[in-house]
């Protein structure tokens, strides 16, 4: 065998074995994590209305602040939002701008309203949904007022033509290819932060909810909608329109956002730590109140975020009726 091992091949395997060293002493970078920030409506669909701004306005705004603070925080990951000026955007561009960019997370912002002019006056409070089915009186409210928005859309009738006839088993197969458990662990977190850090009012145990925007339908990832309060509440709205209510509005989105990326890091969305129970366990218990949902603390969770819900559910709720 000697005679075949030319100078040739021995300058060869010293290439390939330098090659192989090399390989091996570099560790392999995780995937670049990717977040998505959706600030609701926009252009002609300016939202719910105030009498000083509206929600358009005001989601912009705190989804530019909240995308500064995170880029600034975690410089590694990507920070995208699906408009950073006064554009309409159908609600499935959104969610496509999504996966298309394979997010790991995808937070869309909003503020509330209701239609009765003296509830109008006095309702507040915070409220973080995820997906899922919902047909509770107020809930089908909020769902009709956020995906009332395709009307805009052209064709929205052929976009839109299935999905209001989901089956809730269809919706729960959803639930389980975004990752729900990955949802109702941001959504309680995020909704822990708005109490404490932005000040919004409980809601008591419905500050985390299920219901069937469009807008979640089509994620491929853990998706929230987050409404941030009342706007239609004229102290509510002077906090939203002010800069200290639209940076503490970030500030607690941001200070969620980093809680939930201490627990899960750069790994594939499949792979992250979360509640260790079974995802069909969590959705089981989301499908059991079909008023709401009030999601346990999780591993990973901080303890300012577990404290922070024990002292946000003593304050007194201002309920939907």
């Amino acid at each position: 065998m000697a005679k075949f091992i030319t100078p040739t091949l021995v300058r060869h395997g010293r290439t390939m074995a330098l090659a192989l060293c090399l390989a091996l002493s570099c560790p392999l970078s995780a995937r670049e994590f990717t977040l998505v920030l959706d600030p609701g409506h926009g252009g002609k669909d300016i939202g719910a209305p105030g009498r000083l701004t509206n929600e358009k306005t005001v989601v912009l705004e705190v989804g530019k602040r909240l995308k500064k603070l995170i880029e600034k925080e975690h410089p590694e990951v990507k920070v995208m939002l699906t408009r950073d000026k006064d554009v309409f955007i159908p609600l499935k561009e959104r969610a496509s701008i999504a996966n298309r960019a394979d997010a790991d997370l995808f937070i869309s912002i909003h503020c509330d309203a209701v239609g009765d002019k003296k509830r109008a006056r006095t309702v507040a409070g915070s409220t973080v949904y995820v997906l899922g089915t919902n047909k509770s009186e107020t809930n089908l409210e909020v769902v009709k007022r956020e995906n009332s928005v395709i009307e805009l859309e052209d064709g929205y009738m052929e976009t839109y033509k299935d999905v209001d006839a989901l089956t809730a088993e269809q919706l729960i197969m959803l639930e389980l290819n975004q990752n729900l458990s990955g949802s109702v662990d941001f959504a309680q977190m995020a909704s822990d932060e708005l109490h404490s850090t932005a000040g919004r009012t409980s809601r008591g145990d419905k500050s985390v909810m299920p219901c069937g925007f469009y807008v979640l339908v089509f994620t491929k990832m853990p998706s929230v909608l987050v409404e941030l309060d009342f706007i239609c509440n004229p102290t509510v709205e002077q906090y939203l329109h002010s800069d200290k209510g639209k940076d503490c509005c970030a500030r607690a989105l941001a200070n969620a956002f980093s809680t939930y990326y201490s627990a899960t890091g750069s790994k594939s969305v499949a792979s992250r730590p979360g509640d260790p129970r079974p995802v069909e366990t969590r959705q089981v218990e989301l499908q059991a109140d079909k008023n709401g949902v009030s999601a346990a603390p999780k591993a990973g969770t901080s303890k300012k975020s577990s404290t922070t819900k024990k002292r946000s559910g003593k304050r007194k709720s201002s309920k939907r009726k």
